[in-house]
């Protein structure tokens, strides 16, 4: 009998203690609770925010697109050329119209100026987006727009595009146009004539605008190219009587501007008749607005 009642003594204060512990952790419980909800403060641990990744400029507008697991990706391809030739044309439009309201009321205006060197300059790039696209399409065996082409043709297109790329030769405009008829064994164009002479003249015009040098020149003088492309179009009216070299004073006006892609688009239309291929530039410029 005692040693029962040593045990159930035992077995009460056991209990007592596990009661004791358990009041003492459920008052701690309250206490932290009654803080919490007095300051405002979440039970739960606040998630850590996660910042956005931050990026360098380098990594700002990359043109590059990456395969993402999981996802489709969708690649776009784009063609300039047509937008060039806009404005060109554009900008041949607004000189003519500053020319008409300038005349007589000043000699130069840096406005009508940059119209008239915009046109040339776009006229230009307009004919070496074009040749490039081409034959970039023929590199990368994308054939929507040079379907009409033979495969010998295009396959000796993408391994010339690739190999002057590759080895970092330079190929003229002009040349290019040239090697595209020679590798389809169409008639290549007549350097002598138009429009291959016109648009040489005119890429000439442009060089001067782009590797522009200062020299000393008296009324008068004029080079060899500026006597050939002198007759081509009329001068820069605002100009008219004065002292002023022919380039770039007398030049740089309506008539260069008009003329410059006017030539041009005659260029680009005779080399696609005779390779076969479509015009994309025309029908892009026919579903903009006028320029």
């Amino acid at each position: 009998m005692q040693v029962d009642g040593l045990c159930a003594s035992a077995d009460v204060a056991a209990e007592r203690h596990e009661s004791e512990r358990l009041a003492v952790n459920l008052a701690v419980s309250r206490r932290r609770t009654t803080r919490i909800l007095a300051l405002g403060e979440p039970y739960w641990p606040r998630p850590k925010r996660l910042e956005p990744p931050r990026f360098e400029p380098q990594h700002l507008g990359m043109a590059e697109e990456r395969p993402i697991t999981g996802s489709l990706s969708v690649a776009s391809r784009h063609y300039v050329a047509g937008q060039h030739l806009w404005s060109a044309r554009h900008h041949a439009r607004l000189c003519a119209e500053l020319e008409t309201e300038r005349t007589g009321k000043s000699a130069f205006d840096i406005q009508h100026r940059a119209y008239a060197v915009t046109a040339v300059l776009s006229a230009v790039v307009f004919l070496e987006a074009l040749v490039n696209e081409t034959f970039q399409d023929a590199a990368d065996g994308h054939a929507s727009r040079i379907a009409p082409l033979d495969p010998r043709c295009i396959r000796l297109m993408g391994e010339f595009w690739n190999a002057s790329e590759a080895g970092g030769r330079y190929v003229g405009i002009l040349d290019k146009y040239q090697m595209a008829l020679l590798f389809a064994d169409r008639p290549q164009l007549d350097p002598g004539a138009g429009p291959y002479q016109d648009a040489k003249l005119l890429i000439g015009i442009r060089n001067r605008l782009v590797h522009f040098r200062p020299a000393f020149k008296t009324a008068g003088e004029e080079t060899k190219e500026e006597a050939q492309v002198k007759g081509k179009f009329a001068q820069n009216a605002l100009m008219a009587g004065m002292g002023n070299p022919w380039f770039p004073d007398k030049c740089l006006g309506a008539g260069c501007a008009q003329w410059s892609w006017k030539t041009s688009l005659s260029l680009a239309d005779e080399w696609t008749k005779r390779l076969g291929i479509p015009r994309p530039y025309q029908a892009d410029n026919a579903s903009w607005p006028q320029p």
